[in-house]
């Protein structure tokens, strides 16, 4: 299950302990704690070298000061993010060669809360896919374990299934590819309620182009594009909202409905 916790460190210098304090911001009910973090001054120490020059900055002032993050909101501040290089941009629309669609859901079951990938349920037991012909080891390592004539994905038939290919249980794709990833992030099938997620790509990084509620849709990411202050950039995590239907406080919408998306444009470059 997906929690976001916002923390705060406060100290001092000079063998002061630190307290860091914590509190939920996806559930209404805020949960505050703390924890002491403390050297233990019986360790032997080891010797230490500098490997750069010590940093003249003044020591902050504020170390006191316990600073409340603001409550989460959809996008929180992901609008507003401008790449910092200006000279790289996204590839265009024309660039896109295909659109690949990747509906998360969470499901709850006797392992406790996991996530679906289109239908797809890691099973930790036994390493199969919802009981089908999947890899009985991890994809990657099977790829580097395996003939290098058994590696090549089936991009036919792949492309043939929204860009699925079932005799590895991924999603394939060509260097040079433009593609775009939509992630829709789903309500539980029985629940009607949506969580956010993040999600990580390996390799390299994905263009993040935007953000919007209810079904994707091209016309939806325009919308996305013409309303916010930043722009496109390039990130290798992003959250998917859950948009309408949020567990945290406690809305509902129809079971399997559409909660919040997440468009990742990619040009493929990184075998």
């Amino acid at each position: 299950m997906s929690e976001c916790f916002s923390g705060v460190v406060r100290g001092s210098t000079d063998g002061h302990s630190y307290y860091w304090r914590i509190r939920t911001m996806w559930r209404p009910t805020r949960v505050n704690g703390s924890a002491l973090w403390q050297y233990d001054e019986n360790e032997t120490s080891t010797i230490f070298t500098q490997s750069s020059p010590v940093s003249t900055d003044p020591t902050p002032e504020d170390l006191n000061m316990t600073v409340i993050l603001p409550d989460e909101q959809f996008g929180w501040v992901s609008q507003d993010i401008v790449q910092v290089n200006k000279s790289e941009y996204p590839p265009s629309d024309s660039e896109v060669s295909r659109t690949i669609y990747i509906h998360a859901q969470q499901l709850v079951d006797a392992n406790g809360f996991r996530w679906s990938v289109s239908n797809f349920l890691y099973n930790p037991t036994t390493n199969l896919y919802n009981g089908s012909e999947a890899p009985t080891m991890p994809y990657l390592l099977q790829f580097y374990s395996e003939p290098e004539a058994d590696r090549k994905p089936n991009y036919s038939i792949a492309f043939a299934h929204g860009g699925y290919d079932p005799g590895s249980n991924t999603w394939p794709a060509k260097l040079g590819e433009v593609i775009d990833i939509v992630i829709q992030n789903n309500a539980g099938p029985t629940s009607g309620q949506v969580e956010q997620h993040p999600w990580h790509q390996h390799g390299q990084k994905y263009w993040d182009m935007g953000i919007g509620m209810g079904n994707f849709s091209y016309a939806a990411l325009n919308a996305s594009l013409a309303s916010r202050s930043g722009k496109p950039y390039l990130r290798d995590t992003s959250v998917v909202y859950a948009g309408p239907g949020e567990a945290y406080n406690g809305s509902m919408i129809a079971d399997n409905a559409p909660g919040g998306w997440r468009l990742l444009r990619v040009k493929v470059t990184d075998p």
